[in-house]
């Protein structure tokens, strides 16, 4: 259990991040494709602030350098990108492997992945950059901002669904995951899909992995900024930082993205886009 401050506070910096990249899944939220849109503008606005430093290889930590040579060899080595850095230093920066089998392509420093599950932070962020604005706050009821609202989601705090600790039933436990995993979703038809579901436990009683409480983070996001939750992002992070290469491709319009992989017993295979 880890305590959710009432403020985001300073400005943390980045210590150790592995596989450090780029693109938002489908759904910045939990995997499954969802995106409120704004007519007629981008996802992905054109840098205006911040300037990032070259991307370059830096291999300044020679016993890493090492290790990562030998898990990277052979067909079922390390793949991957990987970024350490102590401050505004890059210490230590380099990819292994490829970016895509059937193409004989190989990752390159600036390769862009999916992220996944690891976008939940950027979500959480906009959570507690709402708090801080004033907007909304963490002890509010999920109520406040879902209507109409189920009985059962009335203790349910938005803090809970940011520590996974809501009793909200994940995506991944419900029947036919496998087809919904794939299928895109608007916010709406993902919240009302977990308005079907009585609490799993009472809120703040367990800690269970939730991508539903993130996909209903999502949607509050929207309902308490009056954007899509991409566009918030966006605007709010990625163009003040610099974040180019970072941003939701629930337009369909993003390419030359990593082929993500898993060693099945079958062999080496595609993991499949959601």
């Amino acid at each position: 259990m880890f305590h959710v401050p009432r403020h985001a506070g300073g400005h943390p910096r980045l210590t150790l991040a592995l596989i450090a990249t780029t693109v938002l899944g489908t759904a910045v939220v939990a995997g499954v494709a969802s995106s409120r849109p704004v007519a007629d503008e981008p996802l992905v606005q054109p840098l205006l602030t911040a300037t990032r430093p070259p991307v370059e290889v830096v291999q300044s930590l020679p016993e890493l350098t090492e290790a990562l040579e030998r898990v990277s060899r052979g067909g079922r080595g390390f793949s991957g990108a990987v970024l350490v850095a102590r401050g505004d230093q890059v210490l230590f920066r380099q990819v292994y492997g490829m970016a895509d089998h059937a193409a004989d392509q190989p990752l390159a420093l600036d390769s862009r992945f999916r992220l996944a599950s690891v976008s939940k932070q950027f979500t959480a962020a906009a959570i507690l950059k709402l708090q801080d604005e004033g907007v909304l706050s963490i002890y509010d009821p999920l109520c406040k901002w879902i209507q109409p609202c189920p009985v059962a989601w009335e203790p349910v705090r938005l803090h809970h669904l940011l520590a996974h600790t809501s009793g909200v039933p994940d995506l991944m436990a419900r029947p036919a995951w496998g087809l919904q995993r794939v299928t895109p979703a608007t916010v709406e038809e993902l919240t009302e899909a977990s308005k079907q579901y009585r609490l799993q436990f009472p809120p703040g009683s367990k800690v269970r992995y939730d991508n539903a409480g993130y996909n209903l983070l999502g949607d509050v996001v929207e309902r308490a900024s009056g954007l899509s939750l991409a566009i918030y992002l966006q605007r709010t992070f990625f163009t003040p930082l610099g974040m180019k290469d970072t941003g939701s491709d629930a337009d369909g319009k993003a390419r030359d993205l990593v082929t993500g992989y898993a060693h099945f017993p079958g062999g080496l295979t595609p993991g499949k886009w959601a």
